[in-house]
């Protein structure tokens, strides 16, 4: 093999491991939300009498599901989720 095919081959191999770990990330963020809705599926606080569900419950709830599939902490998902609202400090 010259050295350029070698160099190509490298490139090759890197992508494939890059590939790879993305690919184990995105699993794990896949497992750790079917986890959260499984769990959110079975609570009956969620599902059973909506007049007992109160609005904070249920968006801790959405930025405990959205932190598992973005692969973020529970309070950067909400940190995120003001500045998207216009409730960060700055706007």
């Amino acid at each position: 093999m010259s050295r350029y095919e070698d160099c190509q081959w490298l490139e090759l191999q890197l992508r494939m491991e890059r590939a790879e770990s993305d690919l184990l990330d995105a699993r794990g963020r896949i497992n750790a939300a079917m986890a959260i809705v499984n769990n959110q599926a079975e609570r009956e606080d969620l599902w059973f009498k909506p007049e007992y569900i109160t609005e904070d419950l249920l968006q801790q709830e959405l930025r405990r599901l959205h932190a598992a599939i973005e692969g973020v902490s529970q309070e950067e998902c909400a940190l995120r989720a003001l500045g998207a609202t216009g409730g960060g400090e700055d706007e």
